[in-house]
């Protein structure tokens, strides 16, 4: 991640907003997101590492599953606090993100404006997700 964000210094893509370091035509930086986003969810102190976002108060975040190792699943934490695993690592989440923006773009009708990724029920439907990275079905939270 640290590499996509050396070379973007963050995004905002539709309505999904990848932090980045002191990008001032952000809402926020990356250390400025992670303090808010663990003061409005505390559950998630320590445990998420958010580095996306939209304007439903929806987040995407590294899952920091033991310390003691280097995995660090990608989750989908809802407005209402569900997590679901959506990638087994930043490298698998960012290509699917991409793809997903990609089809949403080159699909719209008669480039109709569009806010959010179209794929059915996403980011919440886990067989997309699977389908684009297996592994992801090992992952437990």
């Amino acid at each position: 991640m640290l590499d996509f964000l050396k070379l973007t210094n963050g995004a905002s893509i539709l309505d999904y907003c990848l932090m980045g370091f002191k990008n001032n035509k952000l809402a926020y930086g990356i250390d400025e997101y992670m303090l808010l986003f663990w003061q409005e969810n505390n559950q998630f102190a320590l445990k998420a590492v958010p580095f996306m976002k939209t304007s439903l108060n929806q987040h995407f975040c590294y899952w920091i599953e033991n310390e003691k190792t280097d995995i660090h699943t990608i989750v989908y934490i809802s407005a209402t606090g569900k997590v679901l695993p959506v990638a087994t690592n930043f490298l698998k989440f960012i290509e699917t993100f991409i793809e997903d923006i990609e089809s949403t773009i080159t699909g719209s009708p008669n480039n109709k404006l569009l806010l959010y990724i179209s794929h059915e029920e996403w980011p919440e439907n886990i067989n997309h997700w699977l389908n684009n990275d297996p592994d992801l079905e090992y992952v437990s939270l």
